[in-house]
């Protein structure tokens, strides 16, 4: 768990954002914020405070967690090789990258809205808040 939290750590933050290898008490707060994604009323603008305010961290965050915790990882791997499963975060990072830069500035369909959107339909599936996942047979789903 520790290795995907600093990926996840090392693919929300932008470039240009300068910062020290990931210190203990950035990882503790990265893992709270892992814990929380899936839970109702999360604030994704916290999630965003992490990053240092970059639009649109918020929203690769949210994203790549929510692939990790419903275990699609591997569904979503189209290769075999050494790292293959942390290629596939960093390369669907890059894509959810793209997709929030698209993302225009506007006060309500904006990138921290389709983050919290994500975050909202992963509450309605995570077993965790008793949502659809308690109504399902096991075979349709894909956490555990």
């Amino acid at each position: 768990m520790d290795e995907f939290v600093a990926l996840l750590w090392h693919l929300c933050r932008r470039s240009h954002v300068v910062e020290p290898d990931m210190t203990e008490e950035v990882r503790v707060r990265v893992r709270q914020a892992y814990d929380a994604v899936g839970n109702w009323g999360v604030d994704v603008r916290r999630i965003r405070e992490l990053f240092h305010g970059v639009r649109g961290s918020e929203l690769v965050f949210v994203v790549l967690a929510a692939i990790h915790k419903l275990k699609l990882g591997p569904m979503l791997v189209c290769y075999e090789g050494g790292d293959a499963m942390w290629s596939m975060f960093a390369r669907l990072g890059n894509y959810v990258w793209t997709v929030a830069d698209a993302y225009r500035e506007n006060p309500y369909h904006n990138v921290l809205h389709a983050a919290d959107v994500t975050q909202t339909c992963l509450s309605f599936v995570a077993r965790e808040c008793g949502g659809l996942a308690a109504v399902m047979s096991p075979e349709q789903q894909v956490c555990e």
